[in-house]
């Protein structure tokens, strides 16, 4: 935290120098008066308390405490020299209560008040009441100072986390595991907001969606009672970011009616929508003390700001799937063009060599045409070489940077979380359903479900096929993924214009097990969608139903137990 580290080696500094005015101030006192004891013991004095210090400075927790002791110790033994207690003696006592705002220890102690009471009483052999008003007051207005102080650090560590967690985090991928660094600190001294979770939601104007966008709890299913003018009023440029309290809401199919929401205006139109659960009473209590104003909206503007680059840059990957899938169509278009090649090559190969045969049979043609078709084959011969061995480079998969055989595990609330983006990337906000088992543990045990694929090659399929649901849909369409004892199934289905044979012949297509038959036609990608799906050994087909062509993906998942921390 570069703001904390510079302000507390301040502290430091300023902390040597405290020291120095306070040796510096006594040796004034000492000239002023005749001294109690020798110089021999004012020197013994001075090199104790410096040495004292020195081997305190820097540390903190009870350290902290010795060194505002051997402070006072000090000050005690010079104020006991002087001749009588006065405006210069006096103005010894109050100079750690001055310095109490540069105090380097982590906290601030009462005893920087009580001692210097403590000293005055006993100078005057009389326990004074009143003599402890004045630093009662002290202690009221330095409070003022100690309590700003907290506002500015807590506003400082809560910039921190964000400027941490993308500068030194290796999770910059996955954002919203910025709300593990966040809760925490919400929940720190001094404020104890008692946050339990954090949802993030984005609003289009323009669209009337709402969407997700993360949570430091995943959301499976979410319903939010709250309208458009709810959202938009009292928001500009200027001034963008406002707090609601308390709206009712259901996540996971829990309705939760204590919170507050910060709502961030982001561009025309976009609005991020955060919402921290808490008790009613914390609410309340830091609504009414400014809290929200103060210290939360430029945590959550800044947020906003993130999650809205970590949105468009997520879009921008898929734009360029979507280029790539481009691209690999004319690969796949050249290694059609090789394996025609080779297959037309390899016989004209066997045919020269029959006819060298022939040609061997009759003595008087051989002689006449021997030179020129010796030479013509060793050209033939050294060509064939060449193209078989470009063929055999290209067909090789080995060197084919767009296999995507190589699978990776994934969580299925990743899964589920690429399958919902890139629906909402094509505005297809409806009929997205899931029926997974969310149940608690049973026995004290967290099952963690998988699934296995290779993120490129689905991203690939998704964004694909999703694309073309948003390109042909007649209107009815959606998605259901479904738990099915070992298996995942994702189905994926929409209406078509047209009813005619030849409407419907990718569909026949995508079921052929001849490879040719699939790719001699322009079919929305089927080819490459098969391919991929192949090559990462999920099960897949296609078939009509209910006017409405349906593909469907099967996942087979897989489990991780570990020991569940809500006991």
């Amino acid at each position: 935290m570069p703001a904390l580290i510079i302000e507390k080696r301040q502290r430091l500094i300023i902390s040597i120098l405290f020291r120095i005015i306070i040796i510096g101030y006594s040796i004034f006192l000492l000239f002023q008066s005749p001294t109690k004891f020798p110089w021999g013991y004012q020197i013994l004095a001075f090199s104790i308390y410096s040495g004292v210090y020195i081997a305190l400075h820097g540390k903190e927790k009870i350290f902290s405490f010795l060194r505002l002791f051997n402070d006072y110790f000090f000050i005690f033994f010079i104020v006991y020299q002087y001749r009588t207690l006065d405006l210069y003696s006096f103005s010894l006592l109050f100079f750690p209560i001055l310095n109490a705002q540069n105090h380097s220890g982590e906290k601030r102690s009462i005893l920087v008040y009580i001692l210097p009471w403590a000293v005055v009483c006993y100078l005057h052999k009389d326990f004074i009441l009143l003599s402890l008003i004045p630093f009662l007051f002290f202690l009221i207005i330095n409070s003022f100072e100690s309590q700003r102080t907290k506002y500015i650090k807590f506003h400082e560590s809560l910039n921190s986390v964000i400027d941490n967690f993308f500068t030194q985090n290796t999770e910059t991928q996955r954002p919203y595991k910025i709300y593990k660094e966040c809760i925490p600190l919400l929940n720190s001294k001094p404020f104890n907001l008692e946050v339990d979770d954090i949802f993030c939601f984005k609003y289009d104007l323009l669209k009337s969606t709402l969407n997700v966008v993360n949570g430091s709890r995943f959301i499976w299913n979410f319903n939010i009672k709250i309208d458009k003018s709810t959202i938009t009023k009292n928001l500009s440029d200027n001034d963008n970011v406002k707090s609601l309290k308390n709206i009712h809401f259901t996540i996971n199919k829990k309705d939760i009616n204590e919170n507050i929401v910060f709502i961030c205006k982001i561009g025309t139109g976009q609005y991020y929508i955060f919402i921290l659960t808490m008790s009613a009473y914390k609410a309340s209590l830091y609504n009414i003390l400014g809290i929200q104003n103060k210290l939360l909206f430029p945590l959550f503007s800044r947020l906003s700001k993130v999650f809205d680059a970590d949105l468009k840059q997520k879009m921008l990957e898929s734009t360029k799937m979507l280029e790539l899938g481009e691209k690999m169509n004319y690969v796949n278009s050249a290694v059609k063009a090789m394996h025609f090649i080779r297959n037309k090559l390899g016989p004209v190969k066997n045919y020269m060599s029959m006819e060298d045969d022939y040609y061997n049979s009759d003595e008087d043609k051989k002689r006449k045409i021997e030179p020129f078709l010796n030479k013509e084959r060793s050209k033939v011969e050294s060509s064939l070489s060449l193209v078989l061995d470009r063929a055999n480079f290209i067909l090789e998969k080995s060197n084919n940077p767009f296999v995507v055989s190589s699978l990776s595990k994934y969580g299925i609330q990743q899964f589920f979380s690429e399958v919902r983006r890139i629906w909402e990337e094509y505005g297809l906000t409806e009929n997205f359903e899931i029926q997974i088992d969310t149940s608690k543990p049973i026995d004290n045990k967290i099952e963690r479900k998988y699934v296995y694929y290779n993120r490129i090659g689905m991203d690939l399929v998704l964004t694909n096929w999703i694309s073309n649901i948003y390109k042909y849909n007649s209107g009815n369409y959606g998605l259901k993924i479904e738990e099915k004892g070992e298996t995942y199934t994702v189905k994926f289905y929409n209406s078509i214009k047209g009813s005619q044979p030849e409407d419907i012949f990718f569909i026949e297509q995508f079921s052929s097990l001849d490879r040719l038959e699939i790719e001699k036609r322009k079919s929305h990608g089927l080819s490459e969608l098969k391919e991929f799906l192949t090559q990462m050994n999920i099960q897949s087909s296609m078939y009509l139903c209910d006017k409405c062509v349906v593909l469907e993906i099967v996942l087979i998942k897989t489990f991780e137990y570990e020991e569940s921390l809500d006991i």
